[in-house]
């Protein structure tokens, strides 16, 4: 025994199907949580490039402020300075990395990453937990020592 399905004839009723898709699709264009490039969040656009380019900039330019002797005596204690390389160079440069690795970006992940390890390093050397510095007894073997671990860092640069 044979029963008709729908009492609107097909054609309005792929009508109203297209109909209802098309207000769908348009109310996706709009939607926050998409990108009109992507089936993605939003934010998958953005760069963070300037992000460890400018933590990078900043901690050396204080670092190197505060060696120079510029607003403070040049044989003062490191561990105010070492808060900005442990985590605006160490830890910030290092969430850089991740970032430019979803971007797919190999070269600024490497870059990011050598100079996070480099502050890493330099901060791990003042904390007084590791113990770092209590080998070198006479000052001009350490300064002869930290001479060797920035030239390390310079040759990062290049």
């Amino acid at each position: 025994m044979y029963t008709a399905r729908r009492t609107i004839p097909m054609d309005e009723y792929n009508r109203k199907l297209f109909e209802s898709f098309l207000r769908f699709q348009e109310s996706m264009k709009y939607s926050p949580t998409t990108n009109a490039n992507s089936h993605g969040p939003a934010f998958q656009d953005l760069d963070a490039t300037p992000l460890g380019l400018c933590s990078f900039a900043l901690t050396t330019f204080c670092v190197s402020m505060y060696l120079a002797g510029a607003a403070v005596p040049v044989k003062a204690s490191m561990g105010v300075i070492m808060g900005a390389a442990l985590f605006n160079g160490g830890a910030t440069l290092n969430l850089t990395v991740y970032l430019e690795y979803r971007d797919g970006n190999n070269f600024g992940a490497l870059t990011f990453c050598s100079y996070g390890a480099f502050w890493l390093s330099l901060a791990s050397l003042y904390v007084a937990a590791f113990d770092f510095l209590t080998g070198y007894k006479n000052e001009s073997v350490l300064n002869n020592a930290m001479g060797v671990f920035f030239l390390h860092g310079k040759f990062l640069q290049h």
